[in-house]
């Protein structure tokens, strides 16, 4: 049996705030990180966190159904490259913005990269 929420247990999810929320991690997933400055700078609520998490999972569940662009170019070598290097050194998935820079790789050809990795995984 579950128990209801009082009508008054605290303050309303604040929708707009959830999407700019939501927006802003899209943009900025390396944010993720430090989720106390996040909850400071964007004054949100753990629930009001917590939603903007969900939907940023869902748009990006979204998007990795979809097929890529036409004329999207991805470099195999560069996407096995990055494989390469996260297998060897998974802690500095933690900076993409300054793996991307160093390896001269393209947001797409690491998303292709982590999706690779994340199918070895599921398969092992």
């Amino acid at each position: 049996m579950t128990t209801s929420r009082p009508a008054d247990s605290g303050p309303p999810v604040r929708p707009e705030l959830v999407t700019r929320v939501a927006e802003y991690l899209r943009q900025y997933p390396q944010d993720l990180v430090d989720t106390t400055h996040l909850i400071k700078r964007f004054e949100l609520t753990a629930e009001e966190f917590e939603h903007a998490l969900r939907r940023t999972q869902a748009q990006a569940e979204e998007l990795a159904l979809r097929p890529p662009a036409p004329g999207l170019a991805l470099q195999p070598d560069g996407v096995q490259r990055l494989v390469a290097h996260l297998r060897r050194y998974p802690q500095d998935l933690v900076d993409a913005k300054r793996l991307l820079k160093r390896l001269r790789a393209s947001p797409e050809e690491f998303e292709h990269a982590l999706r690779r990795i994340d199918g070895y995984s599921q398969s092992a």
